[in-house]
């Protein structure tokens, strides 16, 4: 090798070097494939000196920049994940409807409506309408400005979606799961293709919800289904009117 052939190999490994220093920090985060396409024609350029000479240069060299020109003017961005389903729930004021434990409601009292069961509490501030294992699906908090509701929502699985917290919802956007909300912000309605209710809630009035759904303990894999039927229909746990409990949740399940 001559020393004008030395020159030339040096040359091209250090344009090789800087396009790819230029490459991996400038054109690979907006687009993988671009880059690996660009860089490819790079080469083109240089593997193609020995067969096409001038023309092979000049053709690669065209290819290449038009390559690097349309990447940097016309980037493909990542395609951004869909924004959740948010919102707000606020009280009605519709009557408390019927229930085990009746229509009259002390001021000092909120009602959780879970499925064809009630449950009330009045010295706490908090009840848990379900509970399942060491888990709350669903938190009911009394404050002077009404109830408080924080609930998880799953899908038939068990598989965590999403969650309502201090009354609002953010719920993500999965496919085939479809979000509905009343035009009054009373109510809530989360279901998937197949039409499996997965959520409901009816923020009745100040002092009463209503709820229905399926409900999870992901730890120990343990689903619940509450519907106008009662608590996992066929359990028996149905049209009951349920104290202010020792704890914090009404019902209990194992």
């Amino acid at each position: 090798m001559n020393s004008e052939d030395l020159r030339r190999r040096i040359g091209e490994v250090l344009i090789l070097l800087f396009y790819a220093v230029v490459d991996v920090s400038e054109i690979w985060p907006r687009s993988h494939f671009w880059a690996i396409l660009s860089l490819w024609f790079v080469l083109i350029v240089f593997t193609s000196v020995e067969l096409w000479n001038l023309f092979g240069i000049a053709l690669g060299v065209v290819f290449t920049l038009a390559g690097l020109i349309v990447v940097l003017l016309f980037p493909t961005p990542p395609t951004p994940a869909p924004e959740p389903w948010r919102g707000w729930l606020q009280a009605g004021n519709a009557p408390t409807p019927a229930n085990p434990c009746g229509v009259d409601v002390p001021a000092n009292e909120i009602l959780g409506l879970i499925g064809d069961n009630a449950a009330f509490v009045r010295q706490k501030s908090q009840i848990a309408p379900v509970g399942i294992f060491q888990c709350r699906p669903v938190l009911l908090e009394k404050t002077p400005n009404g109830i408080k509701i924080q609930a998880a929502v799953y899908d038939m699985g068990g598989k965590y979606l999403g969650r309502i917290h201090n009354s609002g919802y953010d719920i993500e956007k999965t496919e085939g799961l479809v979000v509905e909300h009343s035009g009054d912000l009373t109510r809530l309605i989360v279901h998937n293709g197949t039409g499996d209710e997965l959520l409901y809630i009816d923020y009745v009035n100040p002092q009463v919800v209503r709820i229905r759904g399926v409900f999870a303990c992901p730890p120990h894999r343990t689903i619940v289904t509450v519907t106008d039927r009662g608590i996992n229909p066929g359990s028996g746990i149905r049209r009951s009117c349920l104290g202010e409990p020792m704890g914090t949740v009404a019902i209990q399940l194992q």
